[in-house]
C-alpha cells in the first residue's frame, strides 16, 4: 500500500508551467535561454540562479565561445568548488575572449628538491609566494576568487 503523497505540507505552486521559450528557428522567436549565476553563499555553497530568455544572446559571444560572456576589458577570477566547501578547489581566470585559464595555485612548477618532510617555515612562505605570482602579475593580488560551483 503506498504511503501519503510526498510534500503535502509544502506550499507548492498550483499553476501549470508554461514554456517561456520556443524551439522555432524563425527570426524573432524566443529560442535563446541563458542560465545566470547571480551569487554563491561563501559559507554553504548555496547558489542563486536566474533564467533569461530572448530572441538572441544579450551580447555577441567571442569566436569559439558558446557558453560564457565576460564584459570586454574585464575578467572573472574564480575558484571552482564541489560540495559546500567554497574555500578549496582549482583557480581559473575567464577573459573577455571567452577563454578559461587555469591559475597555478600551488608550487607545482618547482624543479628542485620538493622538501617533503621539512618543517622550514621560510621555505613554505617562499613556495606560497611563488604560487601566487601569476595571480599577482595579472593584477589580482588582493582579490579573493569568487566561488563558482563545478
Amino acid at each position: 500500500k503506498p504511503g501519503a503523497p510526498f510534500g503535502q505540507e509544502r506550499d507548492w505552486p498550483v499553476d501549470r508551467p508554461e514554456p517561456v521559450n520556443s524551439p522555432d528557428v524563425k527570426k524573432g522567436s524566443r529560442n535563446t535561454v541563458c542560465n545566470v549565476l547571480r551569487g554563491v553563499d561563501a559559507d554553504s555553497g548555496a547558489t542563486t540562479l536566474s533564467t533569461w530568455v530572448g530572441t538572441s544572446f544579450p551580447a555577441t559571444l567571442p569566436t569559439g565561445s558558446s557558453s560564457a560572456y565576460v564584459t570586454p576589458g574585464s575578467g572573472e577570477f574564480f575558484r571552482q568548488f564541489k560540495g559546500s566547501t567554497t574555500s578549496a578547489g582549482p583557480l581559473f581566470l575567464v577573459t573577455d575572449t571567452g577563454l578559461r585559464y587555469a591559475m597555478q595555485s600551488n608550487s607545482d612548477s618547482g624543479q628542485d628538491d620538493s622538501g617533503i618532510g621539512e618543517s622550514g617555515s621560510k621555505k613554505d612562505r617562499e613556495e606560497q609566494q611563488e604560487a601566487q605570482q601569476a595571480q599577482n602579475r595579472l593584477g589580482y593580488k588582493d582579490v579573493d576568487p569568487n566561488p563558482v560551483p563545478a
